[in-house]
Order: structure tokens, then C-alpha cells, then sequence
């Protein structure tokens, strides 16, 4: 049992369906154009010294390259290919949440959840997805930086714990959401800089 990642030039993504049908045509090819065999290559040598991916070395096909990781070894391979592929302009595709990771509408930071562990990258889809796999107990952090993040919890009973810090150590700023569509407009507005969605929401300071 292997956790996948699909590996997408930027250029070729589409909506969902439309990417995945040309990724699918793309793994027929035989040959790996330059970038992404070097993609592939630079992912191996990160990964030489330790049990990471299921394959090594890993063989690109077409412009594509699909990335097995050791299942255990899951949180660690988002961890390195996620910032290789942004930086080489490539989306990533993550089967197991079913959500497509584009580096032109993700941000610099972390999102860190209870049941599905973090991505070192923040962006408007990865939270959808997030937020639809969340049940009772679960909790999710968007970080930017240091004492600037929003995060929830899900009270179990449709409403949601929802926190704030804007960058001082005195603005923890602490509100409930009535439902999961709230949060996520919230933490979508939050992520590209527009407070409308959450800036009249009955905020309180939190003290700890």
C-alpha cells in the first residue's frame, strides 16, 4: 500500500476530470520529456538516504510523474515533494483527499489537521477538502507564520470553535461558527487577505 501523488505541469491543469483524463493519456508515453525527469531525479536524490518512496528511482512519463510513497512514510514524502514540484512549477494531485494542489493559487504556510497530519502549503482548495472530511473532534490550523493563523473545531453538533491571531501576542481572537460552508468562507478569506466573510462575525478576545 503505497500514498500517491500525481505530479502535473501547471500549464496542463484543467478542471479536475479534464486533468485527470490527460493524465491517465500521459502515463502511456514511454519517455519523460528533460523537466520531468529531472523533476524525478531531484525527488530520488532528496529521498536517497532514507525509505521513502516505494520506487526509486522514479521514472517520469511524458511531462507527468507519479510519486509512490511508503505509506508510512506519507507525511514525510508530502513534505518533500510538495515544495520540489511548486518550485519546479508543477500542481500535485493527492488521490487520497481528492484534491488538486496548484502553486498559483496556494500561499506560503502550513495547514495542520487531526486525522489527515499537514501540508506545508496553504490554498483554497486544499481547505474545501479538508473541511469536507472533518467530523466531530477534528480540528484544522491554517498557518501564514508565528502568531498569524486562523483554526477550527468541530463541536460535534454543527457549529465550529473558530480562532484567529493576526500577528500579536495580544490579538487571539475567539468566535462560533454555525456551520462548515461559514468556516470555510471564512478561512478562504482569510487566506487571500479578504476579511468579508469573518469580520462581523461576534468576535471576543481569548484569554488563555
Amino acid at each position: 500500500m503505497s500514498y500517491d501523488q500525481v505530479l502535473i505541469p501547471v500549464a496542463r491543469v484543467n478542471d479536475l476530470p479534464e486533468t485527470l483524463a490527460w493524465v491517465e493519456a500521459e502515463g502511456e508515453k514511454e519517455t519523460a520529456t528533460s523537466t520531468a525527469a529531472a523533476l524525478a531525479a531531484t525527488l530520488s536524490e532528496a529521498a536517497s538516504t532514507e525509505a521513502l518512496f516505494s520506487i526509486v528511482p522514479l521514472q517520469a512519463t511524458g511531462e507527468a510523474l507519479f510519486v509512490p510513497a511508503v505509506y508510512s512514510a506519507a507525511q514525510r514524502a508530502r513534505d518533500v515533494v510538495l515544495p520540489a514540484a511548486f518550485a519546479a512549477g508543477y500542481a500535485v494531485y493527492d488521490p487520497q483527499m481528492r484534491v488538486l494542489l496548484d502553486p498559483r493559487t496556494a500561499v506560503s504556510g502550513h495547514l495542520t489537521t487531526q486525522r489527515f497530519g499537514s501540508f506545508p502549503t496553504l490554498s483554497p482548495a486544499l481547505i474545501d477538502a479538508l473541511l469536507k472530511a472533518t467530523g466531530s473532534g477534528d480540528f484544522l490550523v491554517a498557518e501564514r507564520e508565528k502568531l498569524w493563523f486562523m483554526q477550527c473545531y468541530d463541536n460535534g453538533d454543527g457549529t465550529f470553535a473558530l480562532e484567529r491571531r493576526d500577528g500579536a501576542e495580544h490579538d487571539h481572537l475567539a468566535t462560533v461558527a454555525t456551520s462548515a460552508g461559514q468556516v470555510g468562507d471564512a478561512l478562504r478569506g482569510w487566506l487571500t487577505g479578504d476579511d468579508s466573510a469573518y469580520r462581523d462575525l461576534a468576535w471576543e478576545v481569548l484569554t488563555l
